[in-house]
């Protein structure tokens, strides 16, 4: 990256100061986008496991619901409390996450 941000200075030196800002601090920007992106949805993933590993051994006790129904209202307990912090993940990775919890018990 230092050759690229390197040769983009060498360019910048007799052009538009404000374009040659942009174009040197444009992928420095958009690593720490990348980055941010990244624990964001790293973070979520912790708590999507929090949150099964909390849900499924109280649906386990509630012996009138079947595996698929117990199975079922965890992944909307999961995807509620989510989406009251702003985060979503797709159904099948928190049934996965929800599978994980019940391969616990």
């Amino acid at each position: 990256m230092d050759s690229v941000v390197g040769q983009k200075w060498r360019y910048c030196v007799s052009r538009d100061s404000s374009l040659c800002s942009y174009k040197l601090l444009h992928p420095i920007a958009q690593a720490k986008l990348q980055d941010e992106t990244s624990s964001i949805k790293v973070r979520t993933l912790q708590i999507a496991d929090d949150l099964a590993a909390t849900i499924v051994p109280e649906l386990a006790l509630m012996s009138t619901l079947s595996n698929e129904e117990r199975k079922a209202e965890a992944i909307k307990f999961i995807n509620r409390k989510l989406s009251l912090l702003d985060l979503q993940l797709t159904e099948e990775t928190v049934s996965a996450k929800v599978e994980k919890s019940v391969s616990r018990i």
